[in-house]
């Protein structure tokens, strides 16, 4: 396990465009028997669902949702300037409009929401973890009610 951390650590990507798809795909061709997986995304990606629902009946895949908090809850500091770091687009957001804040934190709050309820649908278990706080206690909980649960 210290050695997976580690490699996960130290890889430089040599691309910054994510696909869960692509990983999920390269699972099911690389892996013959049932296995524990752990998927560990922002889950901020397009059209990988039908490969997580094949991978899903076929292996133990355990879903970990990275999100920073600021995602769901921005606060109002005027104007920023926003990068997307896997297309480099650049925006401006104003966040000292309320009405534009409001629905863009209501937004993100509901694709968290909606993504949790999807994958309560297909039986998929998930973790999600803010990047502000300490990944050990939601692990442990995870662990301790799957402990429960067999």
């Amino acid at each position: 396990i210290l050695r997976v951390i580690r490699e996960l650590l130290y890889t430089n990507p040599n691309k910054y465009k994510t696909s869960v798809k692509n990983a999920l795909e390269f699972l099911m061709k690389v892996s013959n028997r049932k296995c524990v997986v752990f998927l560990l995304s922002d889950f901020l990606d397009d059209n990988y669902w039908d490969s997580l629902r094949i991978v899903n009946r076929k292996h133990d895949i355990i879903c970990i949702n990275i999100y920073d908090p600021y995602e769901i809850n921005l606060p109002n500091i005027g104007m920023i300037k926003i990068e997307d770091p896997e297309t480099g687009s650049k925006f401006w957001i104003d966040t000292s409009s309320e009405m534009d804040l409001k629905k863009m934190n209501d937004k993100n709050t509901q694709s968290i929401i909606n993504f949790e309820k999807d994958c309560m649908k297909i039986g998929l278990d998930i973790i999600s973890i803010p990047t502000d706080k300490d990944y050990v206690s939601p692990l442990m909980k995870f662990f301790k009610k799957r402990l429960k649960k067999y």
